[in-house]
């Protein structure tokens, strides 16, 4: 009788903690965007991933990883050349290093050289955003969410 009642314990408590770990990564989100034109059809920008200012029509390939219950993200996307520079313009440079969000794994698309590129932030609303710039590709990568005080 009392092995039953250890085993009925034993299982049921770890059915809760499987429940509870499987659960952590639900609020976890993967999305690509072709085009500036599909991050519109979704409304992106009003989800403040990338703020409006930021948000080019020559955007491409954009990826996007987020955990909705920290409000932490990661990017990934595409400029021709000319708006870089202009993106860059709206940006302060900084030293910062890369920081891997809070319960965000590190997704496929994102380079780990990121460290190597120069690096920008751009504060809005009690919010960092940062960015860091692969010249050479095209390419930005940013990250943050985090509420700042400004």
């Amino acid at each position: 009788m009392k092995n039953i009642k250890t085993y009925i314990i034993y299982k049921i408590s770890l059915i809760i903690m499987v429940c509870f770990f499987v659960g952590c990564d639900l609020d976890v989100v993967n999305k690509f965007y072709n085009d500036f034109e599909s991050l519109k059809e979704e409304d992106y920008q009003v989800k403040g991933w990338l703020p409006n200012e930021l948000c080019f029509n020559s955007l491409t390939n954009l990826y996007h990883r987020s955990n909705l219950d920290l409000n932490t993200f990661m990017l990934r996307f595409n400029l021709p050349p000319n708006d870089i520079a202009l993106f860059k313009s709206l940006l302060s440079e900084t030293d910062i290093s890369f920081k891997k969000p809070h319960r965000i794994c590190i997704p496929k698309w994102w380079d780990d050289k990121v460290d190597n590129f120069k690096k920008f932030e751009y504060k809005k609303n009690g919010y960092v955003y940062y960015y860091a710039i692969d010249d050479l590709n095209g390419i930005i990568y940013s990250w943050g969410g985090w509420q700042v005080n400004l």
